[in-house]
């Protein structure tokens, strides 16, 4: 009997420090980290979507953009304390976050700019839900604390595990980006001249 309460208490110690472990270090397993962050060629709009630092959040924020010619890809993923550099052709992009809200973000993206979106999750819902919210140059400049939380948050991109959970929602992603419940607008005078 005291072998099998030794077991039992093993395995809840076991299970207790992975969950401490995996909600301090923010880790996603969709996701790896970048560890040099790749520079923006000249004429492209760079977009970074973050997700500042909650420890209470475990969950993972999966985000798929529709370019204007049509095509659908992950722009990327993120749990909580992680951030996603996207830098693509300029132009106009939606953008939709996985969960089961259909918030889109539309952006009229502009070449040699930067702009920065913050992740948030939803209060009071049952499921895991996000929405996104632009942030001005102007927030920016105006409090150093939100730009050390930006580049605080570590820099991820897609893995292959990411990626299969890409195509497994693919349909629900496009339905989102067709028929949203709610639009977010990104102000094209959002953009900044360098990144932060």
């Amino acid at each position: 009997m005291n072998k099998l309460y030794s077991k039992i208490a093993m395995i809840f110690v076991a299970l207790v420090s992975t969950i401490i472990i995996g909600c301090s270090t923010g880790y996603s397993p969709d996701y790896d980290e970048v560890l040099f962050p790749a520079i923006p060629a000249p004429g492209q709009a760079t977009i970074t979507f973050f997700w500042p630092q909650m420890s209470a959040a475990t969950d993972t924020a999966p985000i798929a953009m529709l370019a204007s010619n049509g095509e659908l890809s992950l722009a990327g993923g993120f749990a909580t304390g992680q951030k996603g550099v996207q830098s693509v052709t300029p132009g106009l992009y939606s953008f939709a976050i996985g969960g089961d809200t259909s918030i889109i973000l539309k952006a009229d993206l502009q070449p040699n700019k930067y702009y920065y979106v913050r992740i948030d999750p939803l209060p009071f819902q049952s499921f895991p839900n996000y929405t996104f919210v632009p942030v001005s140059g102007e927030q920016i400049r105006k409090d150093p604390q939100l730009i050390n939380t930006i580049l605080n948050c570590t820099s991820v991109l897609p893995n292959f595990y990411g990626e299969e959970w890409f195509q497994n929602n693919y349909k629900k992603l496009e339905n989102y980006l067709f028929h949203p419940a709610r639009v977010i607008e990104l102000p094209t005078s959002y953009g900044l001249d360098q990144p932060i």
